[in-house]
Parts: structure tokens; C-alpha cells; sequence
């Protein structure tokens, strides 16, 4: 039987005529002839077909569902993106935090997650220029308005301006989508690490609705008909709720998300930036992104894998092991990253003696309980 080539995936694993997850009836082959699971039945996505003229991919996954992450150090757009960073004057070199604190993710994660703060900065663009296209199609007369004609002009020029930006942004954003969606995932740190100008334009284009929308509304007022003490009363107070909107916000920005904080905060709202954590933020990101940049090299013999376990499982209580610390204190005795295959003999052996370690201290217990029930 013939097979459309979409149809094919990895060799299915379960039972002889079963898929995972679905019917009896859904995957049953012929006699003799190999099955497989359609794409859609996989749990993790099949291995990509190679790509022809590719020499070099600035980031990969080791390993069918690894998240591991491999930069590539020849990359000349990651390693700008990094220099910037360690620069610490988001500011004047236009680095957008939230975009390249991607590049510590996985491949597929980053790409879902950059396609996600898209989408959202879209929704908040169109939104605003939902709510304002009808006056800045149909502006206001200022002829209706004779005692204010100066406040309707403002009026119309800020809600035509508002409009443009955010109909610019929402331009930007869904066309940054879709060559997104379409990059393969192995790709995605060159262009995250590539995206701070697109992406920048559209965030200060989103920022020039939020932070516009107020004042519009306050030049409203003031042509709505109210008197002149009416006017100021509401813009004192729409003054007072925007100044604790932005300090509640921007603390709690700070606390949270230091690293962020270096841009954000500190141009919004500079009385409450703090360097110290801020500075430490990047230092540590900018360490994490030098290391995922060392290539996977590095191999250990089974004796001195065999130490550093030995050496792990003195110095920590069993119950807390952590493999991740493991891992970490392997490649500082290696000097580098553990090539991808040493990594999986590191993760078996740890494995096999916090395995073995616990099966002592679930002796114990048994044998402890035994005891008690025969006292």
C-alpha cells in the first residue's frame, strides 16, 4: 500500500494496528508492512529534512525533545545582540529586553513566545486604533465649537496622529508574523537576536497610543462644554490616577523584572530605577548567553565522571539532587559544554545512582516500618 507523503511520520511505538491516543481502527496496517503515525498523532515533531546550502544553523536542539540550546558564536548578528547587552545603555543602542531575553529559550519556545508578544502588542495596536478611526476619519467641526477652536484642531490632529501610529504598528507586527511563522525554529535566534529595530518601531508606536490616549481625552473635555473649573477639577485628578497608575506599575516592574527594568523604568519612570539589580540582571543573562555560546565539545573518561559523582552525591542530601546542578558542576570540572552525547551518559549515570541511592533509603524505610508493625 502507498502512503501520501504527508501521512508519514516516525514508526508508531504502540501496539500492531494502534496510534497513540486513538482509536483501534485508526492506524491498523497490512500484514508485513511497516506503520507509521501520522504527523498530527506525534508527540513530539518528526526531525526536519536537511536543509541544502545551510553550512551552519545559529541555534539547534540536541536530541529528539531536548531543550538544550546551542548558539552559534559565528553568528555576527547574536554576538552584536550580546555586546549590546553588556553594554548596559539600552536606551541609546535601542535594546528591546523582553525580545532578547529570548535567546536563552529553546528554539521552538522562543519562537512561540516571540510569536506571542506580536500578537498581543498587535491586539493592544488595533484595540486603540479601533476606538479612535471614527474621529480621525470623521474629525470634528470646529465651527460646532467656536469659543475652542484651537483645543479642536489639537483634538483632531492628536486622534489622526494616535491613529497612523498604531495602524503602523499593527502593519509591523503581523508582517514580523509571518516571517516568523515561516522561519524554520533552528533559525529563530539569529532573528530574535536581529529584531530589535522592527520591533522596537512598533513598541514606541504602541507607546505613543497609550501614553496619547490620556491627554486626548483630557483636550476632549475641555470642547465638551464644561466650565472651566469643571475642566481643571478632571484634569487634576485624570493627572493624579495617571502618576499612581505609572509609579504602582513601575515598582512592581522594577522588583519583578530588573533586567526589563533597564529600559522601561528607567525611561518611564526614572525616580524609581535601580541600577544594582538591573546591572546584576544583565551580568547574569549576558554570563548564560556567553556559556550557551561555548561549543559542545567537551568529554570526560568513565573514571572522572565517575568522581564528579561520587564528589556531587557527598556534598548534597540525595532527596534534594538536582541534575541540572549536576550538569553545571560537570561542565565546570570539563572546562566547557558537554559535547551532546557525553551529556547523555552524565544524565544516565546520575540517574542510575540517585536511583541506586534511593533504593537504599527505601530499604531503610521498609525495614524500619517492618519493625514497627511487629513491636
Amino acid at each position: 500500500r502507498i502512503r501520501p507523503w504527508s501521512a508519514l511520520g516516525r514508526r508508531s511505538t504502540e501496539p500492531e494496528g494502534t496510534m497513540a491516543g486513538d482509536s483501534d481502527d485508526a492506524g491498523r496496517g497490512v500484514e508485513g508492512e511497516e506503520e507509521f503515525a501520522p504527523v498530527t498523532a506525534l508527540s513530539s515533531p518528526p526531525r526536519p529534512l536537511p536543509r541544502l546550502g545551510l553550512k551552519r544553523v545559529s541555534a539547534r536542539t540536541v536530541g529528539a525533545g531536548s531543550g538544550t540550546v546551542e548558539l552559534d558564536p559565528e553568528d555576527a548578528g547574536i554576538e552584536e545582540a550580546i555586546q549590546r547587552i553588556e553594554r548596559k545603555s539600552f536606551l541609546r543602542d535601542g535594546v528591546i529586553p523582553e525580545i532578547q531575553s529570548l535567546l536563552v529559550l529553546p528554539p521552538q519556545q522562543a519562537k512561540e513566545a516571540f510569536l506571542s508578544l506580536m500578537a498581543n502588542y498587535s491586539l493592544v495596536a488595533m484595540l486603540i486604533l479601533a476606538s479612535l478611526l471614527g474621529s480621525a476619519l470623521d474629525p470634528l467641526d470646529p465651527d460646532a465649537y467656536p469659543d475652542a477652536p484651537k483645543c479642536v484642531a489639537a483634538f483632531n490632529m492628536m486622534a489622526m496622529i494616535i491613529s497612523c501610529a498604531n495602524l503602523f504598528a499593527t502593519c509591523v507586527f503581523v508582517l514580523e508574523s509571518v516571517i516568523v511563522e515561516s522561519t524554520p525554529a533552528e533559525r529563530i535566534h539569529s532573528v530574535i537576536a536581529r529584531a530589535d529595530g522592527v520591533f522596537g518601531f512598533g513598541v514606541n508606536m504602541v507607546a505613543t497610543g497609550l501614553q496619547g490616549l490620556a491627554p486626548l481625552i483630557l483636550v476632549r473635555a475641555w470642547v465638551s462644554g464644561l466650565d472651566d473649573v469643571q475642566c481643571v477639577v478632571l484634569t487634576v485628578v485624570v493627572a493624579l490616577l495617571y502618576m499612581m497608575m505609572m509609579d504602582t506599575y513601575f515598582v512592581h516592574y522594577q522588583a519583578v523584572s530588573p533586567f526589563q527594568a533597564l529600559r522601561w523604568v528607567k525611561l518611564f519612570a526614572m525616580h524609581r530605577y535601580q541600577a544594582g539589580p538591573a546591572h546584576a540582571a544583565v551580568d547574569g543573562l549576558v554570563a548564560e548567553l556567553r556559556h550557551l555560546q561555548q561549543k559542545r565539545d567537551k568529554t570526560l573518561t568513565p573514571e572522572q565522571l565517575g568522581q564528579s559523582l561520587g564528589k556531587f552525591f557527598s556534598n548534597a542530601d540525595v532527596l534534594l539532587a538536582d541534575e541540572a546542578v549536576f550538569l553545571r558542576s560537570l561542565e565546570a570540572d570539563a572546562g566547557g559544554r558537554l559535547a551532546p552525547t557525553m551529556e547523555k551518559l552524565a544524565r544516565q549515570a546520575f540517574t542510575k545512582v540517585a536511583d541506586r541511592e534511593l533504593e537504599k533509603i527505601a530499604e531503610a524505610a521498609a525495614d524500619t516500618a517492618t519493625s514497627a508493625m511487629q513491636s
